[in-house]
């Protein structure tokens, strides 16, 4: 696995340089550039100012946001730009106080979570690299979701290796996430666009073949645990059972020797007529 992140990695990249809001994002944030260039001040530079200063100027940017999406609720720019000012707070308090630093990591998954949902009917729609920087905080399956999402946008544009680095990622995570149908489905994807793309050399197929392997290994893991778990609850139902064929076993032999000391009885009864008789 770290041969193959290594690989991705050193295929041939190309590194941007970017300042605002709309050059690390790609998209104009419109009326709100003045917070949405501080918000990505705060995330992309070291801040070199005191604790209480740095605090001060991020909650200060928090209610304008609060205000802004009182104004516009359904607003998936606005409420990525709350995400990420509220992962500039977890950041500054993860030093300083960690325990504070949890309830900002909270409210930056419900704001990313919201971007999300407000973006699939929303305009501005999120970007590629919007999605990059979101995937990053969020739960396994959701993640999944900003991955499939960058790469559907074509990535963020930053590299090719990058988009090929995509589609390991979105593959890896299907995996870890036990969804290996779609896992399979992925690959069968990557190793389409490669061939479209005239990418047949070692370093690519190498990629492939990986890819493939950690897929099929998951799947075999799979079977072991589903087949140990059936082997399980089949000992268990015969546990369960056994004590009621067990019961079952003892009321016939009950009822068999009650019969039978009813049965000698009634034939001591009858010998004993006879002899009487007699």
């Amino acid at each position: 696995m770290k041969k193959l992140i290594i690989l991705l990695l050193f295929l041939p990249c190309q590194i941007l340089a970017q300042n605002s809001f709309e050059e690390l994002f790609d998209i104009s944030p419109g009326n709100i550039k003045s917070v949405a260039d501080e918000v990505t001040r705060y995330y992309a530079e070291n801040i070199d100012s005191s604790f209480s200063t740095q605090n001060q100027q991020l909650t200060s940017i928090s209610q304008q946001l609060d205000q802004l999406l009182q104004q516009k609720p359904r607003d998936p720019v606005i409420w990525f730009l709350q995400g990420l000012n509220y992962n500039n707070l977890a950041s500054l308090y993860y030093s300083a106080d960690p325990v504070g630093s949890q309830q900002y990591i909270a409210k930056k998954l419900h704001a990313y979570d919201q971007a999300m949902k407000f973006d699939e009917t929303q305009q501005p729609h999120l970007t590629a690299p919007i999605y990059a920087t979101m995937k990053h905080a969020l739960p396994i399956n959701k993640k999944i979701t900003a991955i499939q999402k960058e790469l559907s946008l074509g990535g963020n544009g930053e590299n090719e290796s990058y988009y090929w680095y995509l589609h390991w990622s979105n593959i890896h995570n299907l995996t870890q996430a036990g969804r290996l149908d779609e896992a399979q489905q992925a690959t069968r994807q990557l190793q389409r666009e490669l061939l479209a793309s005239g990418h047949s050399d070692n370093n690519y197929q190498q990629i492939l073949k990986q890819v493939k392997n950690e897929v099929e290994q998951a799947r075999q893991a799979q079977k072991i645990i589903h087949k140990n778990s059936t082997t399980e609850t089949t000992k268990q139902q015969t546990n369960r059972e056994s004590p009621r064929h067990d019961q079952s076993s003892m009321n016939y032999i009950l009822w068999f020797l009650v019969i039978s000391v009813v049965v000698i009885l009634i034939i001591g009864l009858i010998y004993e007529k006879r002899m009487r008789k007699k």
